[in-house]
């Protein structure tokens, strides 16, 4: 990641550094780095810039333009001066750099205090391999660039690759970088870019597809590649937490150069990319990063430098982060060909990328315990500059005729090959160590105390090893349920009995993986997970990693591998809704309940997958992991929709029904809210009450704003209507009901709500009224009960009456006239009747009833022609009971004579 205006610098660069080439020395041949670590799954897809880039015109040929910058084979630590003719500087070379800057740890090949000049001094290191080590133990941001999230940041492994192909050289900027949301502590995209530093007669070199092939591709002259799903991704990590990176380069079996870009954050190392340059068909020695002074001739504050970085920048595209609170602790070591480590020299940034990072003190710290050494990143006002020198370190060197093995200082392990290990210490004034030299095997075989001091170089060759031995017993790793044929693979990492640091990584295309080692307590990891981005589909191991103790006998441990299948879950609009769970891999047939949760303003409408069987309308429901899936939640912007009543008290229910919604239930207050989609709507409103109706059914329409709906309540009237008959047909009559009085010379109605009211309806000359409702009543109440009342008005016309009279015995005795009683008093009656013939009946108990027909004429008086009812007679009870009483005393008598008469025969 550069500046554009540090891109044409290299020119001078190349004639400085065959200078330089004449007059080196000695050189350190640096073996190649062995890759170890399982592949990671891989996506192409297009890249975020992490630089900026320069479009050039295109190259048409398949290989790059060539130039000499730097030779291969580069002295480890020369002290070979170089000139710049015309130059001369007081100031450090760094003293330009100010905040924002890549803060972090920087290996750079000019010494501190020296100028660019005649007095300066570079340093050139070539290796194989570089790791960067991130302890994060918080991290947070104020701001970034306002294009970008706010709270992502980026960590940067930067370095500078070189080789020689068919007698010129070659030379690419290499980064390997991880943006991390510093909010959630998630790495959420990983990223590998090379960018062509090759100088020509016209400047850079271009990047073209045809050269490079690997997981990625070129775009405007950069290669990148950022994969997609894979192994710790959008991880949340727990402080404290790690995150590594390593960059190697080597030779395929092609013998084409390679570059291999590695990560771990805490879930194993994967190796996310492999570039090869394909152009390369002649190259003269192995690849190699390279760590020289090499820079532009009089243009300090511009100048590349072939240096190698681990830093802490803003998120991309030459844009700036600013801590608020940081804890963070960095490691850069490169492989000498025997063990990985730091810098005998370094700085506390890195300037060669375009991003920064504000706000950050860089500040040497180191264990007093083991003399091990690391930049400390926190937040607080801080500057580029040195972050130690070799006058702070002290390089120790320790030689020995092991092919392998582990060196502890101080009970601190660092594994070696190839016989020796070099190590960069910090110690104490003076530091006291323990060293001890173990094999392979656990067995320790050499030990000595040293003191070191600042500035010192040791050099010790272990003899006189010490014969031990120890046996060894086998953990042995089952693997169960990855398909035939993929690679899985265990890393060991332990302590012997007898103090020994063991670290060891196998791998299998079967189902047994097995170590021997001698006693002692174990960790592993499994690698997990294992598959194929492009499948949508992998394999998680469980355990994934753990603890086991050899104590002199064989440990087994069973590793299941788990399918999951990819979720991948989303809403639209974007800002619609959010959806639940996130994204990510999940268990072969698991059961997911996946829901949606509308934004404010928005509406949930359905789900829709890959799959008919995954389509609902139900926010919330559960799905099953059988395949891959894909699932999206639709949202729609709803506006509020308010309908208002009035003409009706409160706390009188009322409903609301609109097309194609759900009602709106009891609604007791004036108004009520519901939100809905653009679009026309119908609607009907109604109450259980039968004394309010609401007004009439109408539609409205919703066009990206809110609704506002009156609605009318009225109050409900009910015809009351009395109906005539009797009088002559044009006579006027009336009725009075609750106080109000109606004329005509027919029907009479009236509208009232429920309730109930006095009636009455006047008399009329020559009529009287016989019959209002089957009842002999003029007045009296009705009651009004959600339904209209019809009232039939019988009248009858008046005529001159006739009298019936008489007297009777007995005294009281009733008179039956046409089916109407009357009595009696005191034996006379005089009786008002219609002119007419009546039946009449006279009766009274024990008396037999007299029945007769009588006319009555008008005006005039009839009389009853009896005066007296005829007794009823019955015979008598005495005469009767006599009878039976004689009847008895003969049937005694008659009995009583034929027993005396049996007697006396018996006996005579």
């Amino acid at each position: 990641m550069k500046n554009n205006t540090k891109l044409n610098i290299l020119v001078i660069i190349a004639i400085v550094v065959l200078l330089f080439v004449s007059s080196s020395a000695s050189s350190l041949s640096v073996q190649p780095v062995t890759d170890d670590f399982s592949n990671g799954r891989l996506t192409s897809q297009e890249f975020p810039s992490h630089g900026n880039s320069t479009s050039t015109s295109s190259n048409t040929s398949n290989e790059e333009t060539p130039a000499r910058v730097m030779p291969l084979s580069i002295p480890k630590i020369t002290g070979s001066s170089f000139s710049l003719e015309g130059y001369s500087y007081s100031d450090p070379w760094y003293s330009s750099y100010t905040e924002p800057s890549p803060m972090g740890i920087g290996f750079i090949g000019l010494e501190p205090n020296g100028q660019v000049g005649p007095e300066a001094h570079e340093y050139n290191y070539s290796t194989p391999s570089l790791l960067g080590i991130a302890k994060v133990s918080m991290l947070s941001i104020n701001k970034s660039a306002p294009h970008v999230m706010p709270d992502q940041m980026t960590f940067q492994l930067n370095v500078v690759l070189g080789f020689y192909n068919g007698n010129a050289s070659y030379n690419y900027w290499v980064q390997d970088v991880v943006t991390v949301n510093t909010l959630t502590n998630t790495p959420i995209v990983f990223d590998s870019e090379i960018w062509n530093i090759t100088l020509n007669s016209s400047g850079l070199g271009q990047m073209l597809n045809s050269t490079v092939i690997g997981n990625g591709s070129v775009n405007d002259g950069v290669y990148g590649f950022v994969p997609q799903n894979i192994a710790g991704e959008s991880v949340s990590l727990a402080y404290p937490y790690w995150l590594e990176f390593k960059v190697n380069t080597t030779v395929n079996s092609e013998g084409y150069p390679v570059v291999k870009f590695y990560y771990d954050d805490e879930f194993g190392w994967i190796e996310y990319d492999s570039a090869i340059f394909v152009f390369a068909k002649s190259l003269e020695g192995p690849p190699a990063f390279v760590i020289g002074g090499a820079v532009r001739n009089g243009e300090r504050s511009s100048s590349l430098l072939y240096d190698a970085g681990l830093v802490l920048a803003g998120p991309g595209g030459g844009t700036n982060s600013y801590l608020k609170d940081s804890n963070v602790s960095l490691e850069l070591e490169y492989w000498n060909g025997h063990n990985y480590q730091m810098p005998p020299f370094a700085y506390n940034f890195a300037p060669d990328t375009a991003e920064g990072v504000g706000n950050a003190s860089v500040k040497l710290e180191h264990y007093e315990n083991n003399g091990s050494l690391e930049a400390s990143v926190t937040n607080g006002p801080g500057e580029p500059g040195l972050l130690y020198y070799f006058d702070n370190v002290s390089t120790l060197e320790v030689n020995s005729h092991l092919n392998s093995g582990t060196l502890f200082v101080n009970n601190t392990p660092y594994y070696f090959v190839n016989g020796t290990v070099n190590l960069t210490l910090i110690p104490c004034y003076p530091g006291y160590y323990r060293l001890q030299l173990f094999n392979n095997s656990g067995q320790l075989v050499w030990s000595t105390n040293v003191t070191l001091y600042p500035g010192q170089f040791m050099n010790i060759s272990a003899t006189n090893l010490i014969s031990v031995s120890s046996p060894t017993y086998s953990m042995d790793f089952k693997e169960s349920g990855l398909p035939n044929g993929n690679y899985w693979s265990v890393t060991l990492i332990g302590t012997t009995s007898l103090r020994q640091q063991i670290r060891a990584t196998a791998s299998s295309t079967t189902n047994s993986i097995t170590f021997n080692e001698p006693n002692g307590t174990y960790s592993f990891v499994v690698s997990s997970p294992i598959g194929n981005d492009t499948s949508n589909t992998i394999y998680a191991a469980g355990p994934k990693m753990g603890i086991l103790t050899l104590k002199g006998e064989r440990v087994l441990t069973d590793v299941h591998y788990e399918t999951q299948y990819y979720l991948d879950i989303a809403s639209s609009p974007p800002g619609g809704g959010t959806v639940s769970p996130s994204s990510g891999y999940y268990n072969a047939s698991s059961h997911l309940t996946i829901r949606a949760t509308p934004s404010p303003n928005y509406e949930f409408i359905y789900w829709a997958g890959d799959m008919p069987e995954t389509y609902s309308k139900d926010s919330t429901f559960v799905i099953t992991m059988n395949a891959p899936t894909f699932e999206t939640a639709y949202f729609v912007e709803v506006y509020e929709v308010t309908f208002t009543s009035s003409g009706m008290p409160l706390g009188i229910p009322w409903y609301v029904n609109l097309t194609s919604q759900s009602p709106s239930g009891k609604i007791t207050s004036s108004s009520w809210s519901t939100s809905l989609p653009n679009g026309t709507y119908s609607y009907s409103v109604s109450t259980g009450n039968k004394i309010y109706k609401p007004s009439y059914p109408g539609t409205f329409t919703v066009n990206g704003a809110p609704v506002s709906q009156s609605i009318a309540f009225s109050e409900v009237t009910y015809t009351v209507t009395f109906s005539e008959n009797g009088l002559l047909s044009g006579s006027s009559w009336s009725v009075t009901l609750s106080g109000k009085t109606e004329s005509s010379v027919g029907n009479i109605s009236f509208s009232i709500p429920n309730g109930t009211y006095p009636y009455s309806i006047p008399s009329i000359p020559g009529y009287s009224i016989v019959s209002v409702l089957g009842y002999n009543e003029s007045s009296g109440y009705l009651t009004v009960d959600g339904y209209n009342l019809s009232y039939p008005v019988t009248f009858v016309k008046v005529t001159s009456k006739g009298f019936l009279t008489g007297s009777i015995y007995p005294l009281n005795a009733s008179i039956w006239i046409n089916g109407t009683i009357y009595h009696a008093v005191n034996g006379q009656f005089n009786i008002s009747l219609s002119p007419g013939t009546y039946e009449i009946k006279v009766s009274d108990p024990g008396y037999s009833t007299y029945t007769t027909n009588i006319t009555v004429s008008s005006s005039s008086v009839s009389r009853l022609p009896i005066q007296s009812l005829t007794k009823v007679t019955t015979p008598s009870s005495f005469s009767f009971l006599l009878i039976i009483v004689i009847a008895v005393i003969i049937m005694a008598v008659v009995v009583a004579a034929a027993v005396l008469t049996i007697n006396r025969r018996k006996k005579s």
